[in-house]
């Protein structure tokens, strides 16, 4: 009887470690494909002309609690637009490309620098830009594009653009998901500090964009944003970017 015991648990443990290697190497096979390449590739030319919608932001930290709502208009490529809480009040700002326009009670605060942040780079601006300026852009936020690995998170498979493991602790890092090759988090570091951001996709058609957000400064909850009235392919009035008609017209409407 313990002899038959010992082969039952023997073949256990074989079958265990077949099927393990069996999904382990679908994986790899899977995995070996993706590359900035096909992660642009999916979506280029199919992407956005235009969106519209509305982030609601919870944070926690430091014992305080704030909420607020911004108000975005994205009008491809590289024309964005944040109002910041009431669209009425003036508080804005506006994105030409390399260029950032604040205003404030309707007022210029004046022109800056725009450093365009990758978790809102991956978010639409990739697939517009040519690829071999998506990589230069990605290196310089710190994304070693010639690291990758591929694992499961949340029971989906996923591929890791700028890591070699999903243990989510060394370097700039994307992870997305296998089959939708959207991203579904993003990982980045404050001095010494992991900020972990956590996406989750809805899909249109055959585009996808986040409805809600979570992140994460060094395992702890800090932030949550959901995105509602999202408008696809939105008709924007362009005159809602022109620094000298600020003020003038809006794409929201107060219902």
């Amino acid at each position: 009887m313990l002899n038959k015991k010992k082969k039952i648990l023997g073949l256990a443990g074989c079958l265990t470690s077949l099927i393990f290697v069996l999904v382990t190497g679908k994986l790899n096979a899977q995995a070996t494909s993706v590359n900035v390449e096909t992660i642009q590739k999916r979506y280029k030319g199919k992407w956005l002309k235009s969106i519209t919608y509305i982030k609601q932001i919870r944070r926690d930290q430091y014992g305080r609690s704030q909420e607020g709502k911004e108000y975005h208009a994205d009008l491809y490529p590289g024309l964005h637009r944040i109002d910041n809480g009431d669209p009425g009040d003036g508080n804005a700002s506006i994105i030409k490309g390399d260029s950032l326009f604040l205003f404030k009670a309707y007022q210029s605060s004046g022109r800056f620098v725009n450093n365009r942040y990758p978790d809102e780079y991956i978010l639409g601006d990739i697939y517009y830009d040519a690829i071999d300026d998506v990589k230069k852009y990605l290196i310089s936020n710190g994304v070693d594009i010639n690291k990758s690995c591929f694992g499961m998170w949340e029971g989906k498979k996923i591929y890791v653009l700028g890591a070699t493991n999903t243990e989510g602790k060394s370097g700039v890092q994307i992870w997305y998901d296998l089959q939708g090759l959207y991203p579904v988090r993003f990982i980045d570091f404050i001095g010494r500090r992991v900020r972990d951001t956590r996406y989750k996709i809805k899909t249109y058609g055959l585009v996808w964009f986040p409805v809600a957000a979570q992140q994460f400064i060094s395992g702890k909850h800090v932030e949550d944003a959901t995105y509602s009235n999202v408008t696809i392919n939105a008709s924007i009035n362009a005159d809602i970017f022109d620094i000298q008609k600020f003020g003038t017209s809006h794409w929201y409407k107060q219902p």
